[in-house]
């Protein structure tokens, strides 16, 4: 489910990936590799193999096979791995099944965050911290994104089309770190526990494999927000130059009837700064210094109101690419989801 608190910083995503990324078919990768918890800076992780699975840690030179929980700690120079009732030292650990491929594990930072996964998983150590790396299927990595970022009552329809945006997304950005290619936030995508393969969202990943959108000859690093308010925006309006795909303002009536509004009265520099300009930019830094959910959506009017400006608006998010209320309402209606990529993606190609 996207959050829809923080959507206004959703923008963020994507300001480095707006440049057009020319990906042959043949050249998509199968799989992904994802940092994840990066933003406790953990130094103590927990992993715990799925019911029934041995999971194969290579140390070094050595391999080391068990089924059950082991630690792994940093001390600021190297790991301190706990397995099996032995110590390890090494510079990094690779965890997989016995045949060195994808296995099912539960990862945590005790106290604070755990998940389940699939795939394979490193860890290594990064600036006195652990970096854990998630190696996984592409097309289960949308299945996860999907989970994590639509609507819970979406139709299947509208996950297909979410589904398609994550892909695009994935395949149509640059590396978004140093390390791995994409995090587990809204910096990327949120990626969580992957669903099963009776969850609307893996099967809306699996009917749509392969399927990204482009544009002249490139994948479209594709945008989404919760709801667009009634039209959606153009890069233009938001305040940014790109050569890449210039997004385009289309209606959404079912947003324009549906969309939540809001209201807000600020005395800041950087509220008459947003009022000026209307930029996302100049939206995103009032947002970090009154809260994000104070102007929650690009849609609004702005006037002076003395010293203070009040903003009127309604919707949430960005308003660039699909909208989430609006693809919903269009799937309840019978629309498929090339028909939904179609209205809110002008000028791009839906296929493989």
């Amino acid at each position: 489910m996207a959050n829809r608190i923080v959507c206004v910083r959703r923008l963020l995503i994507f300001l480095l990936c707006l440049a057009p990324c020319a990906v042959g078919q043949t050249n998509l990768p199968n799989t992904l590799r994802f940092g994840v918890f990066s933003l406790f800076k953990p130094t103590h992780l927990l992993v715990r193999p799925a019911r029934n699975q041995i999971l194969l840690l290579t140390i070094s030179n050595a391999s080391v096979a068990l089924d059950s929980e082991f630690e792994v700690r940093s001390n600021g120079e190297e790991l301190k791995i706990f397995a099996n009732g032995h110590n390890y030292r090494a510079a990094s650990v690779l965890i997989s099944a016995r045949d060195g491929g994808e296995t099912e594990f539960a990862l945590a930072i005790p106290g604070k965050i755990a998940r389940k996964f699939r795939g394979t998983l490193e860890i290594t150590q990064a600036r006195r911290c652990l970096d854990a790396i998630i190696t996984m299927d592409r097309e289960l990595a949308v299945a996860s994104a999907v989970k994590a970022e639509a609507p819970p009552d979406a139709p299947l329809e509208a996950l297909k089309a979410q589904a398609v945006v994550a892909r695009s997304f994935y395949f149509g950005s640059r590396d978004r770190h140093p390390d791995f290619n994409f995090c587990d936030t809204t910096h990327c995508q949120l990626l969580k526990s992957p669903p099963g393969p009776e969850d609307p969202a893996f099967i809306a990943a699996q009917q749509t494999r392969d399927i990204t959108l482009r544009n002249r000859g490139s994948i479209v690093a594709a945008m989404f927000s919760a709801s667009c308010g009634g039209r959606t925006r153009t890069l233009a309006d938001a305040g940014i130059t790109s050569n890449g795909y210039p997004y385009y303002s289309v209606e959404d009536a079912y947003c324009e009837r549906n969309a939540k509004r809001w209201r807000a009265r600020l005395t800041s520099t950087e509220a008459r700064n947003l009022a000026r300009s209307h930029s996302e930019h100049d939206r995103l830094e009032l947002g970090r210094k009154v809260g994000w959910n104070v102007v929650p959506g690009n849609n609004y009017l702005a006037q002076n109101d003395g010293d203070a400006v009040i903003f009127e608006g309604k919707g949430l998010g960005h308003g660039l690419g699909l909208c989430q209320q609006g693809a919903s309402a269009m799937a309840r209606d019978g629309a498929t989801f090339r028909e939904i990529l179609s209205h809110y993606f002008p000028n791009t190609i839906i296929g493989e």
